[in-house]
């Protein structure tokens, strides 16, 4: 997989967190998916073609640039909905920590019962960082979140 594959989890995830700054929050989301990234390195790098778990990591995992990129591409955004975001990173961080815990014996029933049971979407009411907000506030968030993704793509000029 991708770092752009991880980006766009990483979006997806940005309407998951937790601190109380918006680039708390941010860290938040992308600690979870490296949290899981480390967990399929440590379990599955040759499946994914990799000879050793460190060659995965290095491949896979966000570069200091990436992430101090990705923050400040998504904070601002972040910032105009943190209690739902908020909501959405509890959500993210309990998937991370279900997988874990099965080990990497885990199956794909059980992957898909995490997933089930930590789905934001249930848990939140919606995996939309603007989710819940209204008129302007919701237009607004709208634009800023649609400028985070533009923003986050440029985070890696090497990939398509």
């Amino acid at each position: 997989m991708t770092k752009t594959w991880m980006c766009g989890v990483a979006a997806l995830a940005m309407t998951l967190v937790g601190c109380t700054s918006s680039t708390g929050l941010t860290k938040r989301v992308l600690d979870a998916q490296e949290d899981l990234t480390r967990f399929q390195c440590e379990c599955g790098f040759a499946a994914g073609g990799y000879a050793t778990v460190n060659e995965c990591l290095t491949d896979r995992l966000l570069t200091n640039a990436e992430r101090d990129c990705l923050v400040a591409s998504y904070s601002p955004a972040i910032d105009m909905n943190k209690s739902h975001v908020d909501c959405i990173a509890d959500a993210f961080e309990a998937f991370a920590r279900c997988i874990r815990g099965h080990g990497c014996t885990i199956s794909e029933a059980q992957v898909q019962a995490c997933e089930a049971q930590h789905d934001p979407d249930v848990r939140c009411g919606s995996d939309d960082i603007c989710h819940g907000l209204t008129g302007e506030r919701r237009t607004d968030c709208l634009a800023e979140a649609a400028r985070a993704d533009r923003a986050a793509d440029m985070c890696f000029p090497d990939e398509d």
